[in-house]
């Protein structure tokens, strides 16, 4: 059963951390409820990447983003992951929202493309990234691990991370300090 208290204070924290951010990462943007606070704190100066892979999610907020004069979102249709140029599946649950993803050799209809923060981050010329978002349904230890980077800055220039472990996806019955993630 999940707590919500864990969930109605994560936009809180993400507005502390994100106070004094340029660049923010959002994994998992879905229709913008984070993105738009987010872009909101970090003002014209800053810029927030979502990643929605989502088509129709991403729509949403496409239009969310114009709807409230957001002009530092930037959003990217694919999703975040270890590697790049592979092409991700959602499998395990009918609901995308309790669905996991996994590599697929096979690209079709039901995959999305998916591209590491590193390389993401080099093709807009971030060389820090202050701020990391995930909430992608058990990817976040691979999407973190293609931000091995930024992540590996000392402190004070590696960004704060904020991220969902699910039972679904992470076996934390021997706690969470003995998880991968």
């Amino acid at each position: 059963t999940p707590d919500p208290v864990w969930e109605h204070l994560t936009p809180r924290l993400l507005l502390l951390l994100a106070r004094d951010a340029r660049n923010v990462v959002i994994g998992g943007a879905y229709s913008g409820d984070h993105a738009l606070l987010l872009a909101q704190t970090v003002g014209p100066g800053g810029m927030v990447h979502c990643f929605e892979p989502n088509p129709a999610e991403s729509e949403q907020l496409a239009f969310n983003a114009r709807d409230n004069g957001m002009t530092n979102i930037r959003i990217e249709q694919r999703g975040l992951w270890s590697l790049d140029d592979v092409h991700l599946r959602l499998t395990g649950a009918p609901d995308e929202s309790c669905a996991s993803a996994e590599v697929t050799h096979t690209p079709d209809a039901h995959s999305f493309p998916a591209t590491s923060l590193v390389t993401y981050g080099r093709t807009q010329g971030m060389e820090t990234v202050d701020l990391i978002m995930l909430d992608i349904e058990g990817g976040e230890h691979e999407a973190l691990r293609g931000a091995t980077p930024y992540l590996d800055m000392p402190a004070g220039q590696a960004p704060d991370i904020v991220f969902e472990v699910h039972r679904l996806y992470v076996d934390w019955s021997e706690g969470l300090d003995n998880t991968a993630i």
